[in-house]
């Protein structure tokens, strides 16, 4: 990764660099393909109505959501990130929107 990726010597990185590269691969997008989000997360995300308590069921269809955001390479389009990245506010809005809509 050193020599390939960060274009320096092994004995020059630090951890700080690793990161970076790693969180800069892991929000972009799996072979620049922009999938229908709405209908993936109609036909995956489910809530589980199974789990008696209310609380439970809720924090289970944010680890799905969450999941299905993961799987997908989407941390890009709705990943929450950091708050002074450009376009925070719409992502949070698409995301809850998603969320919502799959009540």
């Amino acid at each position: 990764m050193a020599t390939y990726v960060l274009k320096k010597l092994p004995s020059a990185v630090v951890d700080a660099d690793i990161m970076e590269a790693v969180q800069a691969r892991c929000r972009t997008l799996k072979n620049e393909f922009v999938p229908d989000v709405t209908s993936l997360f109609r036909q995956q995300l489910k809530i589980d109505l199974s789990i008696d308590d209310c609380d439970a069921r809720i924090f289970r269809y944010y680890e799905d959501f969450n999941g299905i955001v993961e799987d997908n390479g989407l941390q890009g389009l709705i990943g929450t990130g950091n708050e002074s990245d450009a376009g925070y506010k719409s992502r949070l809005k698409a995301r809850c929107r998603l969320l919502v809509d799959g009540l």
